[in-house]
């Protein structure tokens, strides 16, 4: 018995240059005394019996021998899978047929998931293909195989017994959970789905196990449980709409619940519910993935939210893939099932201006300036840079912002006097200290200290309007 995977590859048979040239020889030696004698299934006739998928092929040695007996020899297995889904083509047609008669309504398009039925199947290995010969002429290569009908539906038979058998199991399991654990009935009743998939152009029947006289469409059942719990399944956000500012941002999480109603319209709480969250309006950090817990609550961190906008919206949603798997057949079927409505729910955030108390002490040689130039500067880059407004209200604010500057003499060379600037900054919430930062030892000369104590004071400001004033919005944000 040889077994051929349907689903050809090039390198079906994989042979070294040397060794494919001791090969060609061989057949080139067998053929060169054999030409006049031709087998006799050359002849379409003998190869048109109904009980058998074909497979004769026929390539032109226009190349090396190598490569024209491979070809041949995969384009005669390609023609049996060819063949094999005309007949699947065929049985999808008779399925449907079936299933209109018995009044039971297609709603969930099923003609449409046939297109994947050859697909999966031709990742099937297929036993008992007989192969038959190989032959050339001075022109051609020949290869025939073909699969006896009867093999070939014995053997899918028993590979559809054992997915009916699975199919069934897991159906049961899940309606034992259904109204204690929805989360696994739907795992239960998607890897039953799964394993009909392949065979969808069959009638996949089973014992109706609450009154025997009757019977149930496993695959149609299936497929209608799966949408209901679908539907069914409820995202309700704890607090839809957040406020937040630019630092406080980073410290927040969203909740949800998660909820179904039974067949009693009993309402459960869902655990082992898996979500998926993404930003839709904005961008940020947060965890993409979250489980529900014991009483269906779900809680999703925000990291950071990048950039400045003043709102950012967040989408979660039912993660069908941890369900369906992400194989050629959980592929398949996650698109299927994504067609119909997937749970989800928004959440928005808006972010509000950060409103900041400012304590500053501006000095020159320890004097009070009546005309200060760095507190100003400061002001007006963190107004820029992140929206800040500043308050002289003692109790109407979010954070306080102390500043702390002033000069110092530095000597005296050849009548040119120096001081040098300094400037100490602390950020504040709840009296808990955010960040601190000093700068020092900003320049200035001048024909006196005032003078030069003045020129330093400028020279600070420059320096906060170029970089400092970035460097201290960043502190903020970060």
């Amino acid at each position: 018995m040889i077994e051929y995977p349907l689903k050809i590859k090039y390198n079906l048979y994989q042979i070294t240059p040397v060794a494919g040239s001791l090969v060609a020889g061989v057949f080139l030696f067998i053929s060169c005394s054999t030409f006049n004698s031709s087998p006799y299934w050359l002849n379409p006739e003998t190869r048109s019996e109904r009980e058998f998928f074909h497979g004769f092929s026929k390539v032109n040695k226009t190349t090396s021998s190598v490569e024209y007996i491979n070809k041949a020899r995969i384009q005669s297995m390609v023609s049996i899978s060819q063949a094999i889904k005309s007949d699947i083509d065929v049985k999808s047609i008779n399925k449907i047929k079936e299933v209109e008669y018995q009044g039971l309504v297609n709603n969930f398009q099923l003609e449409k998931s046939y297109e994947m039925i050859s697909t999966v199947r031709s990742n099937l290995s297929i036993e008992g293909i007989e192969h038959i010969g190989e032959w050339e002429d001075k022109k051609y290569y020949y290869v025939y195989n073909r699969l006896s009908k009867s093999v070939y539906n014995k053997l899918l038979n028993r590979k559809i017994s054992k997915a009916i058998e699975l199919a069934e199991n897991n159906y049961k399991e899940g309606i034992k959970l259904l109204n204690f654990n929805p989360a696994s009935s739907l795992r239960y009743f998607i890897t039953g789905l799964k394993a009909l998939i392949p065979y969808q152009d069959q009638l996949l029947i089973i014992k109706n196990f609450e009154n025997p006289e009757k019977v149930i469409h496993i695959d149609l059942e299936l497929r209608k449980i799966i949408n209901r719990c679908i539907l069914s399944i409820q995202l309700i956000p704890i607090k839809k709409i957040q406020t937040t500012n630019i630092v406080t941002r980073q410290q927040k999480q969203i909740e949800l619940i998660s909820t179904i109603y039974s067949s009693d319209g009993e309402k459960l709480y869902v655990k082992d519910l898996p979500v998926l969250f993404n930003f839709t309006l904005g961008d940020g950090i947060l965890t993409e993935k979250m489980i529900s817990d014991k009483n269906g609550y779900i809680y999703c961190p925000i990291q950071k939210l990048n950039g400045r906008n003043q709102n950012y919206q967040i989408k979660a949603k039912l993660d069908l893939e941890l369900f369906t798997g992400n194989d050629e057949i959980g592929n398949y079927l996650f698109k299927e099932l994504s067609g119909t409505y997937i749970p989800h729910t928004f959440f928005n955030i808006d972010v509000e201006p950060l409103v900041i108390f400012l304590k500053s002490n501006e000095k020159s040689l320890g004097h009070v300036m009546s005309n200060p130039l760095v507190t100003p500067a400061l002001i007006k880059i963190l107004e820029e840079k992140i929206g800040a407004i500043f308050t002289s209200e003692q109790y109407d604010y979010d954070f306080i912002l102390e500043l702390n500057i002033d000069t110092q003499k530095r000597g005296e060379v050849f009548s040119l006097y120096t001081a040098f600037a300094q400037m100490s900054i602390y950020f504040y919430e709840d009296n808990n200290i955010i960040f601190a930062n000093n700068f020092y030892d900003v320049k200035g000369t001048h024909t006196n200290y005032k003078k030069a104590s003045q020129e330093a004071i400028k020279k600070l400001a420059e320096k906060v309007k170029e970089e400092i004033g970035d460097e201290i919005a960043n502190q903020i944000i970060e």
